[in-house]
């Protein structure tokens, strides 16, 4: 296969990966002030939420979601709302994605529960407060994606009704966290 016949085949990866570029190279390069007076501070807010609501569900937007919750917060947006907003559609993503997961989790082919049961096994040997503290931290101090962390909890065997406080305070701190870095850096 040639570069051409790649390209004509993932030319919707291509270009979403060139909007993700573009749109980091913007903010890297626009002073946040000048983007928080264009957009104006009651609209960052409305497009933080919509951002993170969006960006959660894919492991391509999350950079853009971190890097627009810094730039609002540095460009003179409140950091304290802009972090619970931006917290509260990360939160709202992950829970989609946790409940599509568990629809999905439902069809898997029996030659993957094989795979599937060693999770659930991995995950049983330790007690289920130290696995909630680590999905805590994950979600709290890394800009890594969730969705492979989705995934384990419910090929674990967990229900939402156990993590959704946890994943609620995870988002909200990731969120603020970075809201608060965005000021200080910015």
């Amino acid at each position: 296969m040639n570069i051409a016949e790649w390209f004509r085949r993932h030319y919707v990866l291509v270009l979403v990966l060139i909007f993700l570029a573009v749109v980091n190279v913007f903010f890297y390069f626009v002073n946040p002030d000048v983007i928080v007076d264009y957009v104006g501070v009651k609209s960052s807010y409305t497009i933080t939420f919509v951002i993170a609501t969006i960006g959660g569900l894919s492991t391509f937007t999350g950079p853009v979601l971190f890097t627009t919750i810094a730039t609002f917060a540095g460009g003179g947006s409140n950091p304290l709302l802009l972090g619970i907003i931006g917290g509260m559609g990360i939160f709202i993503s992950d829970s989609i994605f946790f409940h599509l997961t568990q629809l999905g989790y439902k069809h898997v082919p029996e030659n993957w529960e094989k795979w599937l049961d060693r999770i659930k096994i991995f995950m049983q040997k330790y007690p289920r407060w130290l696995l909630l503290v680590f999905v805590y931290l994950y979600i709290s101090f890394t800009p890594l994606p969730n969705d492979i962390l989705m995934l384990a909890l419910v090929f674990g065997g967990y229900l939402y009704r156990q993590v959704v406080f946890v994943l609620l305070a995870g988002s909200l701190s990731i969120a603020l966290v970075t809201a608060y870095l965005g000021v200080l850096w910015l």
